[in-house]
């Protein structure tokens, strides 16, 4: 595959192939902050979970790399140099084989979460569990062919491994999704109130791991589509920076989970703030009109009393406003009520 010979230019090889790894570096500078915020708020969990937590983020450290380091090599160290464009980086190659292990990891933690909602369902792991290990093997194999190659030209002869890599990853990819919903679908209370925060949770969970699947089924069609580009390239850096930041998401958004309570840096929950106790941080008034016994006059005692929040708790507080009256629960209280004894 020349990159620089026939329909094909450098624009659609190595200049599509540099804009996926820079945007690549930007997800992988958000799954960053998001692997920090999670060290620093979930410091009780398991061992387990924070190991894999960051061996996910030292890998796609390590993929970064070779990403930038092949794209450096190309365009920098070998700047004109337009014979070396035909050569296979090695680089390239081995980005492969950490794309399949930080697929694997990631979708083993969503595996752990199925079999922990579906109360320990066998069946519905199991499948999941196969899709992970079958786009596993698959990437193992797309890398020693791969591997055995020196030229994009003799990348042709390999063709098909990468295709069914691609193919058995957007299956795992889409498997798990669509076992979360039907999860989340079948575990609904009944309750309103539930429900209703069962579906923001649902549609977070939910939207992250589409993403990874469309982009896994967009990486498939374009080594059909655009067979001689570098743009399935493209959509291949991207969804291995997806895989850090959908399971990061997901694991941050476990505090929805409790109905909006905070939680401190040792997973400690905080107290919940409610908003039929305090609407805002303006004065609540309350008048007490005391008729003593046997007497004539009427004594009346005014009592303010200012509640101020700071910046989060009030940001806490409006969502959970927002969940209270969406779903119609609890009294609404003015802000100045008078009572007669």
């Amino acid at each position: 595959m020349s990159a620089t010979t026939g329909t094909v230019s450098i624009d659609d090889t190595f200049g599509i192939m540099t804009l996926g790894g820079l945007l690549a570096m930007a997800l992988w500078g958000s799954g960053s902050v998001q692997v920090y915020y999670y060290f620093d708020r979930y410091a009780s969990d398991s061992l387990y979970l924070k190991v894999q937590v960051f061996a996910v983020w030292a890998l796609e450290t390590v993929h970064q790399a070779f990403v930038l380091g092949a794209a450096y090599k190309y365009l920098v160290t070998h700047y004109a140099d337009v014979t070396y464009l035909e050569t296979l980086e090695s680089m390239l190659c081995d980005a492969v084989i950490l794309t399949g292990v930080i697929a694997v990891i990631v979708q083993t933690i969503f595996v752990d979460r199925i079999y922990l909602l579906s109360k320990k369902n066998l069946t519905l792991t199991g499948a999941t569990a196969v899709l992970a290990l079958g786009q596993l093997i698959c990437t193992i194999l797309h890398y020693t062919k791969v591997h055995s190659v020196a030229t994009f030209d003799e990348l042709r002869s390999v063709r098909t491994f990468i295709r069914v890599d691609n193919a058995v990853t957007a299956a795992a990819d889409i498997g798990i999704a669509a076992t979360l919903l039907y999860l989340f679908h079948t575990t609904r209370t009944g309750f309103k109130k539930n429900d209703s925060l069962g579906n923001k949770i649902l549609a977070f969970t939910i939207n992250t791991g589409v993403t990874t699947a469309v982009v896994a089924v967009l990486c498939l069609i374009m080594t059909f589509a655009l067979e001689d580009t570098f743009v399935y390239l493209f959509f291949y850096y991207i969804l291995t920076r997806l895989y850090m930041n959908s399971v990061m998401s997901s694991l941050n958004s476990r505090s929805i989970k409790s109905g909006g309570s905070t939680t401190d840096s040792s997973g400690t929950p905080g107290r919940n703030f409610r908003m039929a106790d305090m609407r805002d941080n303006r004065p609540e008034v309350s008048s007490y009109s005391i008729r003593p016994a046997g007497g004539a006059r009427v004594v009346t005692i005014k009592v303010d009393t200012e509640t101020i929040l700071d910046h989060e708790a009030q940001k806490d507080i409006s969502r959970q406003d927002s969940d209270i009256e969406g779903d119609g629960y609890g009294p609404s209280y003015p802000h100045s009520k008078g009572q007669a004894i």
